[in-house]
């Protein structure tokens, strides 16, 4: 399929041009014609006013037009593009991608909500204090400038290695308990008890 789009010489335009642009057109079409489906299209008007009666379905009905008022929306749209351009400029790739992803997992948090997870029992209450707070801090970075999302992400981070630290030291805790509660069971002979700490020990302990 070949798609023709041109935009014809108004009727004051110079005979001569008029001549020309017809003439093109026809030789781009019969070049084309045999080889495949052809869509011709754009204002072949040519014309200025809304009477377009016997036309129709072939002619638009065009007026005259608040020239100053297009030409003012033209360069308030122009400059809000020119504006958002900027934005993005300023932003490194991994700043425009963390952008796409907060945007994204907001809304499917929004829309989707979110699922309830059962913690391992071995986190301590303050360490599950501090990933919720290392979520909020996720969810509430929206600032838009270089600044704001380096400090953002620089207390997201602190808060995530702190995180790993406390898990690291919750699960060292809960492991030292069992060991301890092994060697009570062990004493005291109870089989049954002893047991079930190895296997938690082992790595099977939730």
């Amino acid at each position: 399929m070949d798609i023709i789009q041109c935009y014809a010489p108004t009727n004051e335009s110079d005979a001569d041009d008029k001549e020309e642009f017809y003439s093109t057109l026809l030789t781009i079409i019969q070049a084309r014609l045999r080889r495949n489906i052809i869509i011709t299209m754009g204002d072949f008007n040519a014309k200025i006013g809304s009477n377009n009666w016997g036309y129709e379905e072939i002619v638009g009905q065009q007026a005259l037009k608040e020239t100053p008022r297009l030409e003012e929306f033209k360069i308030s749209h122009s400059n809000k593009f020119q504006v958002l351009q900027e934005l993005l400029e300023e932003e490194t790739i991994d700043e425009k991608w963390q952008g796409i992803k907060e945007a994204v997992t907001s809304t499917c948090q929004g829309v989707l909500g979110t699922k309830k997870h059962s913690h391992k029992k071995w986190i301590s209450a303050e360490t599950l204090k501090k990933i919720e707070m290392r979520k909020k801090k996720a969810a509430i970075n929206n600032s838009r400038t270089r600044a704001g999302k380096a400090k953002a992400q620089e207390e997201y981070s602190e808060a995530n290695r702190t995180i790993k630290r406390n898990l690291r030291a919750d699960e060292r805790n809960y492991m030292e308990t069992l060991a301890a509660e092994a060697e009570e069971a062990a004493h005291h002979g109870n089989m049954r008890d002893l047991y079930a700490t190895i296997k938690k020990l082992s790595g099977k302990y939730s």
